[in-house]
């Protein structure tokens, strides 16, 4: 079940057992490094049973997608967010948009344009506060920033299961977990890496009325405890966080109650049907 963006991007639905038809589209937007894989079948059955239909976005250059006339390495930042416009243009009206981390950012981005009925964002980032982490551990090991840099291949900063670890998870998630998401991490657009460091500001203002989302994890090794909240700031709401978690809150055990908090928020704004909403199996 996999959205792929290309000249023409498809998307393919999974259709379950039991599963009503007509359930309120969901595209899922990938961050930094990863792919529509990031989004497990378990996270995705989770929303497909309750009334929604999933979809995911792969990003150009992710998953074999097309970048269109550049190379992923010259992939721009507004390369990446139109991509996410012209996905969400696939559907008869703008599905419920939820990105993770630059996929997030990228939501935020052409908020104004798609005007979804809805918009979550999981552990959100922003140019500063990647800038902030990049600086902070490119200091730690000067000679790997130094030579991803030369190359112009950000993968090369995540060299090891320690180093995923440390990015994207807590230090009590099994080992299996960590390998599993090490294994399929992908290379980045270098351009992407330069524009987060260098450019001063990408979008901000919240210009649009969509109702927001914002959560946070307490151990997240990318984005800042007070960047997440600068981002729920600029909604006037208030990011929530899963203390015991890290930065990849829908492949850490206990995703089910990220998920979870997704629907009951959805369900409160009307989008899925209340009587979907009753998760007593799911701890809050």
């Amino acid at each position: 079940m996999i959205a792929r963006f290309g000249m023409e991007p498809e998307f393919d639905t999974l259709e379950l057992a039991g599963q009503e038809s007509g359930g309120n589209p969901i595209l899922f937007v990938h961050g930094l490094l990863h792919g529509s894989w990031c989004w497990p079948a378990p996270w995705r059955d989770f929303f497909n049973k309750r009334g929604l239909t999933a979809h995911c976005l792969s990003l150009p250059g992710h998953d074999g997608a097309d970048t269109g006339r550049r190379t992923l390495r010259w992939t721009s930042l507004a390369d990446y967010a139109d991509a996410v416009v012209q996905a969400a243009a696939r559907f008869g009206q703008c599905p419920i948009l939820v990105g993770h981390s630059l996929g997030a950012m990228l939501i935020q981005m052409r908020l104004h344009k798609l005007n979804p009925p809805a918009a979550v964002l999981l552990a959100p980032t922003y140019p500063a506060a990647f800038r902030w982490a990049a600086w902070r551990r490119s200091l730690r090991q000067p000679g790997l920033y130094f030579r991803a840099h030369r190359l112009g291949r950000p993968s090369l900063v995540i060299r090891s299961l320690q180093s995923c670890r440390d990015w994207f998870f807590c230090n009590k998630t099994p080992e299996e977990v960590v390998a599993n998401c090490f294994a399929r991490l992908g290379e980045d657009s270098y351009r992407v890496c330069l524009e987060l460091l260098l450019r001063p500001k990408v979008v901000w203002r919240a210009r649009a009325n969509t109702p927001v989302l914002v959560l946070g994890a307490g151990r997240d090794g990318c984005v800042k405890r007070k960047s997440v909240e600068r981002v729920a700031a600029l909604y006037g709401v208030q990011a929530e966080f899963f203390d015991d978690m890290g930065h990849d809150l829908m492949l850490e055990p206990g995703w089910e109650r990220a998920a979870a908090r997704i629907l009951r928020w959805l369900g409160d704004l009307g989008l899925v049907a209340r009587a979907r909403t009753r998760l007593s199996a799911v701890p809050a």
